[in-house]
């Protein structure tokens, strides 16, 4: 069995490795730490407890395959409670289950705060009641800061009852780069929810709401752009002013939008400028021309002959194609998620019969957009395209009689070892010949 040798110096037959913070493997330092670990554990024969924070971590979820998944769950101030009241029992000091349920709601559920509070208790007095723990919170009390996520300081900042100005401003430092978003999506629907405002001033708390969300804005673009990081807290002070024209409860904070538009957009942007790429060499206009103006033209050109033709269109539309240079992709995937969204989708009327024939017409010729797409194109595709531009010239002529000279004297040589390989295979005939009777015998 296994041994080890403890500091007493006793001799232990069960022993065991335990990884603390696995999910923080990362970095220069720990790269490809995880994988080390799961080779060692394939290995070891000494039990290895691997202990993390974050179980959703994209680290944790290929070392998880390998472990058994033990998930352990924060305990709740009822039992920090009970376990407090015991503690302090055999410590000497008498503590009171509410007032150890106070303790351990101001700690945040820490039970190494609660045991630190408890030990401060015990060196003044031998004996706490719930009225003692509730005056004395503010000496012991861990930072409540700390434990606020920026969904908890959106909140404060919306609805400000009971909450100081410092406290607001404390909440918007949480996360400085999402609260002004989370502050921007619910502030409308927190001041509409608002019972301290009467209706008929709603609109014009709206508009002064609206107003500070602009000067937040612009503050944030000015920080951004120019690295000026002196005018956050002028930021924090306005994306206050925003909560403080709204003033009302706004529950859950939803997620902002923002981020699946800027999203959509960086898509839609790169989309067209692959296609002023590929239309560079056909039109002279800019991203905002193509977007604008070619964009409807080219989709409706190459769209309607197959639409108003069906299969016997499919070659008017790739000789557009190749006219402009677009590709298969440029035309079924950049032109249709260009398209407006009030507009119709002419892509989604097409028949799978009419596709298909313009998949195999457009996959059997060669054309503009392979060449512009700088991809590898063999010697006979070359040659094809040459020749459809007609531009042979004396080199290609050269080029084939060569290739064809090394053809023919390779098909020689094969010849030649194929000759010489003849006689072997006619020498062994006879041994299986002479072999044959003494089967026999």
């Amino acid at each position: 069995g296994v041994q080890g040798i403890s500091m007493s110096g006793k001799i232990n037959k069960n022993r065991v490795v335990i990884m603390d913070e696995v999910d923080g493997m990362g970095g220069n330092e720990d790269r490809g730490g995880v994988q080390e670990l799961i080779k060692l554990i394939k290995a070891s024969s000494v039990p290895i407890i691997c202990i993390c924070n974050d179980r959703q971590h994209a680290k944790i979820r290929s070392l998880a395959g390998h472990c058994f998944d033990l998930r352990l769950r924060r305990p709740h101030k009822g039992q920090i409670a009970k376990r407090a009241v015991e503690i302090a029992r055999k410590e000497g000091l008498a503590l009171e289950a509410n007032a150890a349920e106070l303790l351990a709601e101001s700690c945040g559920n820490d039970i190494r705060q609660v045991l630190n509070c408890l030990q401060m208790w015990r060196q003044n007095s031998t004996s706490v009641n719930y009225m003692d723990m509730k005056q004395g919170m503010q000496a012991i009390e861990k930072d409540s800061i700390l434990r606020m996520t920026a969904n908890d300081g959106a909140k404060n900042i919306l609805d400000p009852r009971g909450q100081s100005l410092n406290d607001r401003l404390n909440g918007f430092f949480i996360d400085y780069n999402l609260i002004p978003l989370l502050i921007q999506q619910n502030y409308i629907g927190a001041l509409q929810s608002s019972n301290q405002i009467p209706g008929d001033s709603k609109v014009a708390r709206m508009a002064l709401a609206a107003e500070a969300m602009s000067d937040c804005d612009l503050v944030e673009s000015a920080l951004r752009s120019e690295q000026n990081w002196s005018l956050l807290p002028v930021q924090a002070a306005l994306t206050v002013r925003v909560g403080t024209h709204a003033r009302g409860s706004c529950g859950f904070p939803g997620f902002p939008e923002w981020f699946g538009k800027n999203s959509t957009t960086n898509k839609k942007k790169r989309l067209t400028s692959e296609l002023a790429m590929h239309l560079n060499s056909s039109v002279s206009g800019g991203l905002e021309a193509v977007r604008l103006n070619y964009v409807p033209a080219l989709r409706d050109r190459l769209m309607k002959p197959m639409l108003e033709q069906g299969p016997d269109g499919v070659d008017a539309t790739i000789a557009a194609m190749d006219e402009y240079g677009l590709s298969r992709d440029d035309l079924f995937e950049s032109l249709r998620e260009l398209q407006f969204s009030n507009s119709k989708d002419v892509f989604a009327t097409m028949d799978s019969k009419t596709k298909s024939a313009f998949t195999r017409k457009f996959n059997q010729g060669t054309h503009k957009s392979q060449a512009l797409g700088g991809g590898d194109v063999t010697k006979k595709r070359k040659r094809a395209v040459e020749s459809d531009m007609g531009l042979p010239g004396e080199e290609d002529d050269d080029a084939a009689s060569e290739s064809d000279n090394d053809e023919a004297a390779a098909a020689s040589v094969f010849k030649a070892k194929k000759k010489k390989a003849a006689p072997k295979k006619k020498a062994a005939a006879p041994k299986k010949k002479a072999a044959a009777p003494k089967k026999k015998a």
